[in-house]
């Protein structure tokens, strides 16, 4: 949690101390990140927003590094 708002850094399905599934990751300046993991290792496309909640660009992440593929 933020200690000036109250609101969660960082918000997820946890399986055995591990995130599972789409995991939600707030910034203190604004900017979300979302990224799948699976057995607590990122997997999947990872998105970037910014503060106003446009899409900032997506980056496929595999056994928690980036493949080099990306969109936007």
């Amino acid at each position: 949690y933020f200690p000036q708002t109250g609101k969660p850094a960082r918000q997820g399905t946890n399986k055995m101390n591990e995130y599972d599934g789409e995991v939600t990751i707030w910034r203190p300046d604004g900017m979300k990140v979302i990224q799948t993991y699976k057995n607590g290792v990122a997997n999947g496309w990872q998105k970037t927003y910014n503060s106003q909640g446009a899409l900032m660009g997506e980056m496929m992440m595999k056994n928690g590094r980036a493949t080099g593929e990306s969109s936007l």
